[in-house]
């Protein structure tokens, strides 16, 4: 656990390397068409059972007219305050309108389609319950679509455990 530090604490390169974020990258582009059916990313992240955690999560994704959904999959107990940001869904994507919403784990965020290039962020306080785990992002179009949707490689999570 990196915080707190106590005292008679010993400073061993362990408990330096627990404060340090870890980043979890997607290392491909994975698409999907025809469907709103969720699939995983690689973007996951193993939670242990009480713990506290602060997710930045960074997404490069292209869609070209279904847009796109993102949502959590997380350990039974697991609680996220999501705070999200990405293009509207009824945006062309031309500098249109930005969604912010506060989401839980497992409610699909939709934004925007006919967009080459985007991104999508997200800042979760997840709060880990009894059970240990991966938290996995999992997307889909937005809607159906001939046109594939696409998270692109290097699109990342941040991690930092508090306690």
């Amino acid at each position: 656990m990196p915080w707190p530090w106590r005292p008679g604490m010993r400073v061993t390169a362990g408990r330096l390397e627990e404060d340090k974020p870890a980043v979890v990258e997607q290392p491909s582009d994975i698409e999907v068409v025809n469907s709103t059916s969720l699939v995983s990313t690689n973007i996951a992240v193993e939670v242990q059972a009480g713990g506290y955690y602060l997710f930045r999560l960074r997404i490069a994704y292209g869609s070209g007219g279904g847009g796109a959904r993102f949502a959590w999959q997380a350990p039974s107990g697991t609680s996220m305050v999501r705070r999200v940001e990405g293009v509207a869904n009824e945006s062309s994507g031309a500098g249109g309108l930005i969604v912010m919403r506060a989401r839980e784990p497992g409610t699909e965020q939709v934004v925007g389609g006919g967009i080459t290039f985007a991104g999508y962020h997200e800042d979760c306080q997840v709060n880990v319950g009894s059970v240990s785990g991966a938290c996995t992002l999992r997307f889909a179009q937005g809607s159906s679509s001939s046109s594939p949707t696409i998270v692109r490689t290097q699109s990342l999570v941040e991690v930092l455990r508090i306690r």
